[in-house]
């Protein structure tokens, strides 16, 4: 496992400075591998996997088209349910570069991610109630992976409209719970200012 840990990587670190279009065609080669790295039995491998999606959707999001995608796509919504907070941390990354993309060269929303909108969305929604979700910055990135989702969806998604009472509820709940401790008073805020952020996107 260490040689596959080290070889994704490397692959990973590489991949910001060289010439973009020569990256495009070595991921491609090497898409498949990383796709079954995301699945390996190994949680360390599975997690620099994850970082090395997240690196190539942060530097280069254009190498995934329309037949990769779904293989990215059910990698991505895997990694979510990983075991290994630090790894659903890289995903819900992963999620947030691709949707910001998304953002900056589609004008009506929704673009490539418009078939995936609903499952990525729900699958984040679950990621912010993971009973690890205060590890590996999860809770933070999982918000924000659902906010910039937001932020690329057309106005009449109805998804949006069925996302609201989630968040209302989600308020209720933290309000009525009772405060034993400054620290635990803390998190209710810190996860009532996150809530409010995707309120504020929708």
């Amino acid at each position: 496992w260490r040689y596959r840990d080290a070889a994704v990587l490397a692959f990973g670190s590489i991949f910001d400075g060289p010439d973009k279009n020569k990256l495009a065609e070595a991921f491609r080669q090497a898409f498949d591998i990383i796709i079954e790295l995301m699945f390996d039995t190994h949680p360390i491998v599975r997690n620099s996997a994850a970082w090395t999606l997240g690196r190539v959707c942060d530097v280069s999001p254009n190498v995934f088209n329309e037949q990769s995608l779904p293989k990215l796509m059910q990698a991505l919504i895997k990694g979510l349910e990983d075991e290994y907070a630090h790894t659903a941390n890289h995903m819900c990354w992963s999620i947030h570069n691709l949707a910001q993309a998304v953002a900056g060269v589609s004008a009506n929303g929704g673009g490539p991610l418009a078939p995936y909108f609903k499952e990525l969305l729900i699958a984040l929604i679950k990621t912010t109630n993971r009973s690890d979700v205060q590890e590996g910055n999860l809770l933070l990135s999982s918000w924000e992976a659902i906010n910039v989702l937001v932020h690329t969806a057309e106005s009449n998604n109805v998804y949006l409209i069925e996302l609201l009472p989630e968040l209302m509820q989600r308020i209720n709940t933290i309000l009525k719970m009772p405060v034993s401790h400054p620290e635990q008073r803390t998190i209710h805020l810190e996860i009532m200012g996150l809530i409010c952020g995707t309120l504020q996107a929708l």
